[in-house]
């Protein structure tokens, strides 16, 4: 029966891609969602309220912790910060012994978003009694995020060392004791030239996407399309297309941990999709894969002779001067670290939530590249939309396979511009042509 349901499911899908490439437009006169409607607003807002005081007098548990996730999820989705919400953190914490390591991990996923200030004392107990590499490193980061007992690097640096005798296999723990000895604030002063990463001929006949960001990702970014051609898409006045993307986790997390930022680094695209989930909203998504999600040949778009994923068939990819550029590998251990389903979307969540934020009004994920999207509440019409302005500039290049490469270019404390990249999308283009 469930093999029926996604069959039926995966035609219907199939019949909106073919409807939306033979057209290559989406008009936003067309996008609906009752999601944002402000009555069902209410009813959320509402079901929450109630799901808050419910589980505020409920002890977590081994054998209701999927509903426990859900809760500490929304919790972190909206930053909700009161008592109600504090008591359910604060109980998933004080029981880490006795629940699944999911919860765990999500409940200081939650306190790092929402309670960055008030589980120290737990989290440091969690942090020295966990052997789960994703815990250890996610409860090391809300402690040097608080500097708590003004412990130095080097001090996380010996614990990895004692306590994980394979952790250079291990890929979360690799790359946290990479970015110990050498904070990615002192690599982005050795950042190769990004002229050559807009240059190189990744895959011939391709389209590919740049997601350009700061190292401070509350600051938004911005995408570029280069043309199968070698050209980069420009505007009706000749100007360099773009949107602004945001490319920020919930708890700002490093992109290698679950639920983390988007990572840097290369991801292969392999077409569009509309997603069901309410949330995202029914503007097309630009479907990427991570390395080890999808195969290798699948990943490279061709036949390869090398079957199994390394780093050095990952760096193949990259241009010789950046191939010893750790940060752009993120994605390459984030996938071999088991994160997956990372897409550019639309947003369809409550902006009230996030009108204080820098980012505004551009919304945080779990992971994905988001775009920002207006919505009627009354009508549920889109009234605005990067995110189709950026999928109508991907359907424009005629290719719909290829790869996303997304990258921290500098640590302004400012959104990233057009003019930020212009002058090395010129140069990539002038070496192009020679």
């Amino acid at each position: 029966m469930m093999i029926k349901f996604y069959k039926i499911l995966s035609l219907l899908l199939f019949s909106m891609i073919v409807t939306v490439s033979g057209q290559r437009k989406i008009d936003i006169n067309k996008l609906h969602s009752d999601y944002v409607k402000t009555g069902n607003k209410i009813k959320r807002l509402r079901e929450l309220n109630g799901n808050l005081k419910s589980f505020a007098v409920k002890h977590p548990s081994k054998y209701d912790y999927k509903n426990w996730i859900k809760i500490l999820y929304q919790i972190e989705s909206l930053y909700i910060d009161n008592p109600e919400a504090e008591k359910i953190v604060g109980d998933v914490l004080k029981n880490h012994e006795h629940i699944p390591v999911k919860l765990l991990y999500v409940g200081i996923e939650t306190a790092t978003a929402v309670f960055p200030d008030k589980f120290h004392k737990i989290i440091s107990k969690i942090f020295e009694t966990t052997r789960n590499a994703s815990v250890f490193v996610i409860s090391a980061t809300y402690l040097i995020r608080n500097n708590f007992k003004l412990r130095n690097n080097e001090f996380y640096l010996l614990n990895i060392e004692k306590r994980f005798k394979n952790w250079e296999n291990i890929p979360e723990l690799f790359l946290f004791h990479e970015y110990l000895l050498k904070p990615e604030k002192k690599r982005l002063k050795e950042i190769p030239d990004l002229a050559e990463l807009f240059s190189h001929k990744y895959s011939a006949g391709k389209t590919i996407i740049f997601s350009l960001f700061r190292k401070d990702r509350n600051y938004p970014g911005i995408t570029i399309i280069r043309k199968p051609d070698g050209k980069f898409l420009r505007d009706k006045d000749g100007k360099l297309f773009y949107v602004k993307q945001l490319g920020l986790s919930y708890a700002n997390l490093p992109g290698y941990l679950p639920d983390g930022n988007t990572p840097e680094g290369i991801f292969s695209i392999v077409g569009w999709y509309i997603t069901p989930t309410g949330s995202i909203g029914p503007t097309p998504n630009v479907l990427t894969r991570l390395p080890f999600e999808i195969g290798v040949p699948e990943f490279f778009h061709q036949q390869v002779s090398e079957k199994k994923w390394t780093k050095e068939i990952y760096g193949k990819l990259l241009p010789p001067s950046w191939s010893n550029y750790l940060p752009v590998y993120e994605t390459y251990y984030a996938g071999r670290a088991g994160r997956k389903l990372l897409i550019m979307h639309g947003s369809t969540d409550d902006l009230e939530y996030y009108k204080d934020k820098p980012y505004f009004p551009l919304t945080p994920t779990r992971g994905c590249l988001s775009a920002k999207e207006i919505w009627n509440e009354t009508t549920g019409k889109c009234i605005e939309s990067d995110q189709a302005k950026l999928m109508n500039a991907f359907f424009s290049t005629g290719t719909l396979k290829g790869f996303l490469i997304v990258v921290n270019i500098d640590d302004q404390k400012s959104p990233v511009t057009p003019e930020d990249v212009i002058e090395k999308v010129l140069k990539a283009e002038a070496m192009q042509r020679k």
